[in-house]
């Protein structure tokens, strides 16, 4: 409901393996303290709100496993410099790999497989100097490997 963004104090929100329905409430911009977001394997249906780019102390984000969740990654979420885990995959997100992304130094683990994401990776994602594990599979993204992600230090799995 959208009362849930009333919950400014709470720093952990985890909703996982449910069977919650409908949109992710636009309020939940207003929880300014969350660290640790989780709404996994729901049938949550419709796009992410750019207005998770407000939690400037999100830490982590897990939305995977709601298949009904569509539309483009919002750009807004390269605002969570905090961040350091992304998993968004098994949805049915489209569009291209935001540029913006690559803004996230911090991030280390970052999943969008099993999605319907198109375009090229951005050459700038090279920056994300933390980055240990990057997910990609079951796409349909084209083009080469950016010449920067194989210079990505601390990368493990591809």
């Amino acid at each position: 409901p959208d009362s849930i963004g009333n919950l400014k104090d709470v720093i952990a929100l985890y909703l996982d393996e449910n069977k919650f329905t409908g949109q992710i409430p636009t309020t939940m911009g207003d929880m300014t303290s969350l660290i640790d977001l989780r709404l996994r394997i729901n049938n949550l249906s419709g796009s992410i709100p750019t207005e998770l780019g407000k939690l400037n102390n999100l830490e982590t984000i897990y939305l995977d496993t709601n298949a009904k969740i569509s539309g483009p990654i919002p750009v807004e979420l390269s605002n969570l410099k905090k961040l350091s885990e992304l998993h968004m995959y098994e949805m049915d997100l489209n569009g291209s790999l935001p540029e913006e992304l690559a803004l996230l130094d911090g991030l280390i683990y970052l999943y969008l497989d099993n999605n319907e994401l198109t375009g090229q990776i951005p050459e700038d994602w090279g920056q994300m100097g933390n980055l240990e594990q990057l997910f990609l599979t079951g796409n349909n993204l084209n083009g080469p490997l950016p010449e920067s992600i194989r210079g990505l230090k601390s990368l493990e799995m591809l």
